[in-house]
């Protein structure tokens, strides 16, 4: 390939990752220059939690958002842009080792939980054509073995990804997490509308500000709202990102002690 700089951003995660990814992004925007930028880097990990006796196969990632420009004329083509190589290197990597992984846990998982960040706080970070040609394919493929071991699939992924979101269920994505309410077009009263027959959703009570900032009172209303939102079903409530140390502890128990007292 022709030589074009590559930023390999590893956000710091110390208050709200996704400001922490901003500031970085900018780092390296001023540094390279935008129309140079295509920066790529996941480091695939694989995780068995135990969620209330069901078992989740997790992928995480330490640096993730991959094809982030069309510099040097690479363009919006796959077979034409040297992150092509990366992801198909990754996905193969990742699809061999879940493979594995659901044949030695056969009949004992539930959930196939993977995660990309492909938004930030005002949108996707990334054209929906990008989308489509470089991530599709391989979200689609590692989606599919997951269904051929009979696994649900919980997509993870930060920030506003409400314009990807038909894709990823064309994709065969059944639970979206986290659910990030403060980026842009993520409103939960929309995402019901325009998705509550397809997915489930995973997260939505704010942990930017009602959470952090807000009082018990705060936290309850926020919580009554979205079991309001949800009574049909289609909702697991939860932080919309991990609960951090700037979180008051009667906070967090003000979420489960509301669902835990709601009529539902």
């Amino acid at each position: 390939f022709p030589a074009v700089p590559v930023g390999l951003v590893q956000a710091v995660f110390d208050r709200d990752d996704r400001v922490a990814l901003g500031q970085a992004l900018q780092v390296v925007s001023e540094t390279f220059g935008v129309e140079h930028l295509a920066f790529a880097g996941e480091v695939v990990l694989a995780v068995l939690k135990e969620l209330a006796g069901r078992a989740v196969q997790g992928q995480g990632y330490v640096s993730a958002q991959f094809v982030a420009s069309v510099g040097h004329g690479f363009g919006d083509d796959p077979s034409n842009h040297p992150g092509a190589a990366i992801l198909n290197h990754l996905s193969d990597f990742f699809y061999e080792y879940s493979r594995r992984y659901f044949e030695a846990t056969r009949g004992v998982l539930d959930i196939f939980f993977m995660g990309d960040d492909f938004g930030i706080q005002t949108g996707p970070m990334m054209s929906l054509t990008m989308f489509r040609r470089f991530m599709v394919t391989h979200l689609k493929r590692l989606y599919g073995l997951a269904k051929e071991y009979d696994l649900l699939v919980m997509m993870h992924s930060c920030g506003s990804v409400r314009a990807l979101i038909p894709d990823m269920i064309d994709a065969g994505m059944d639970m979206l997490d986290p659910v990030q309410v403060r980026a842009a077009s993520m409103e939960p009263e929309r995402l019901k509308r325009d998705f509550g027959r397809d997915i489930t959703f995973h997260g939505s009570i704010d942990t930017q500000q009602t959470l952090p900032r807000g009082s018990v009172k705060d936290v309850e209303d926020e919580v009554r709202s979205r079991l309001e939102l949800f009574e049909d079903g289609g909702f697991i409530c939860c932080g919309s990102q991990d609960y951090m140390i700037d979180i008051p502890a009667e906070n967090l128990l003000t979420i489960y002690r509301t669902c835990g007292s709601a009529e539902m």
